[in-house]
């Protein structure tokens, strides 16, 4: 068997990367919560958009898989959180509401 066939059956190679969860954390942050590592140095903060209205001020690191957006003004559950950028294997577009 090459090793093609073995890399593959093990599950190697790269996954995509996609928001699991977005939760208002307070009434101006969103945690944004994806499935693998993802790094706020690599997404921009035109890259999100909540609620067709805004885009965040800012984006630290909360976690190894958890981005904290910071908005210009206030959020709350139910709006739609956006992702529509270019990072490396990271879903685009993609949607989820807020919790």
């Amino acid at each position: 068997m090459g090793r093609w066939a073995q890399r593959h059956r093990s599950g190697g190679g790269h996954s995509i990367n996609f928001i699991t969860a977005a939760t208002a954390f307070d009434d101006s942050t969103v945690h944004a919560t994806y499935l693998n590592t993802i790094f706020a140095a690599s997404v921009e903060t035109g890259d999100y958009e909540v609620d067709a209205q805004f885009t965040p001020d800012s984006i630290t690191q909360v976690n190894g898989n958890t981005l904290a957006l910071n908005m210009p003004d206030s959020i709350e559950p139910g709006f739609l959180l956006v992702y529509d950028g270019d990072t490396p294997n990271v879903l685009t577009p993609q949607s989820i509401l807020l919790s």
